[in-house]
C-alpha cells in the first residue's frame, strides 16, 4: 500500500513540474493541465455572459 501511494505521489508531483514548466516556458501558452481546466473556465464563462441563450457548463 506504502508503494502505491509513493509512486502516485511521484506521479502527480511530476506531472505537476512538467505542467508548469511547459505553462512558463512553451510558446503554446499552457500545459496539458493548465489547458483542460482553463479551457472549461472559459467555456462556462463565455457561456453564462451570452444573452438569451442556453448554458449548459
Amino acid at each position: 500500500m506504502s508503494f502505491v501511494i509513493l509512486t502516485a505521489g511521484v506521479a502527480i508531483l511530476y506531472f505537476t513540474i512538467y505542467d508548469a514548466v511547459i505553462t512558463v516556458l512553451s510558446t503554446q501558452g499552457a500545459g496539458p493541465l493548465t489547458r483542460l481546466w482553463t479551457g472549461a473556465v472559459w467555456y462556462c464563462g463565455l457561456a453564462f455572459t451570452v444573452v438569451g441563450q442556453s448554458t449548459s457548463c
